[in-house]
């Protein structure tokens, strides 16, 4: 599931990720009896990361837009 969320983050904006997924997912997270909030908590991060990551890179421009002084490179 975190593979899944890491290569979508690579492609897609977070929010339209985590509403596209969670429904389908959440239920089979409490089949297995995994605590709900911690899901939210490794989700986030997860997606987090996955903005980060080529090719897209959403949060690398959000950076340089705030801090003039950054190359893309850095």
């Amino acid at each position: 599931i975190m593979l899944m969320y890491l290569v979508l983050g690579c492609l897609m904006d977070a929010m339209a990720m985590i509403i596209l997924t969670v429904p389908i997912i959440f239920p089979v997270i409490i089949a297995l009896g995994f605590d709900p909030i911690w899901f939210g908590v490794i989700i986030v991060m997860t997606v987090e990361l996955g903005l980060i990551h080529p090719p897209v890179g959403m949060i690398v421009f959000v950076i340089k837009s705030v801090v003039q002084e950054v190359s893309f490179s850095t």
